[in-house]
């Protein structure tokens, strides 16, 4: 399952490389097999959506995809680097500099203001913080007003905007996106999936975002649908049946 973009004249990077990638749990006596042996590459800039019913192994997979898990069998490339054989601290420094999370819970911080969690991210990448590029994406998120804020005094839609502002800020190769949008409103959901857009197009990041919202996948270009661990490409119209 390979895609290039079509909005870029030249050939897209392969960020996520599968192949025949697996995972199965032991369940007493029995195997679970959470993902059968998966091919497929992520490109960047590519905005892609991945739908399927619950249980059906989104989340086996978008795990795999950032190195949080290793699979049972198979190849696992992230931004050009098979990381099977990796040490644990090796894979967390990939992660850290390859992919940003964005997650259910918002994973920031609980004693740093938005602006300290910037200013961290840039520390741990031994960079100078990027002051204009910080205040860019918090306006872009509408969210420039809580530089100043703790997560505790957010509501849970800021929360998740702060989460991909932090997520943005380190230029990763690829966002991971869990339900981003899962506790925004339509105008909010929408923003986001814009924001994931143009960050996909402008600054070639792909973008992996797991969704049940419909409203987003004809933002996407591309589609992929898990059910039983199985992913295939699909279309938005077939896969708003599963999301």
């Amino acid at each position: 399952m390979t895609s290039a973009n079509t909005n870029n004249t030249q050939t897209p990077k392969a960020v996520l490389e599968f192949n025949e990638v697996y995972k199965d749990y032991p369940d007493g006596d029995t195997t679970v097999h959470a993902l059968a042996p998966t091919t497929c590459t992520i490109h960047s800039g590519e905005f892609v959506a991945v739908v399927g019913p619950s249980g059906s192994g989104k989340s086996t997979l978008l795990t795999i995809m950032g190195g949080l898990q290793k699979p049972s069998g198979g190849s696992v490339s992230l931004d050009g680097r098979e990381y099977s054989h990796m040490s644990g601290k090796e894979l967390a420094r990939l992660r850290f500099d390859t992919v940003g999370f964005v997650l259910q819970s918002s994973n920031l911080v609980p004693f740093l203001t938005l602006e300290e969690q910037l200013r961290l991210r840039s520390s741990y990448a031994h960079q100078s913080f990027d002051a204009r590029r910080a205040t860019s994406l918090m306006q872009d998120l509408d969210i420039e007003k809580l530089r100043r804020k703790y997560p505790d005094e957010l509501s849970g839609g800021e929360k998740q905007r702060a989460a991909i502002c932090v997520a943005l800020f380190g230029r990763p190769a690829v966002i991971l996106a869990d339900e981003p949008t899962a506790s925004l409103d339509t105008s909010r959901a929408m923003g986001v999936a814009d924001i994931f857009s143009r960050a996909s197009r402008r600054e070639g990041t792909a973008v992996v975002m797991v969704t049940h919202d419909e409203r987003l996948l004809e933002e996407c270009d591309r589609v992929l649908t898990i059910q039983d661990g199985h992913l295939e490409e699909s279309t938005a119209e077939r896969a708003s049946q599963h999301a």
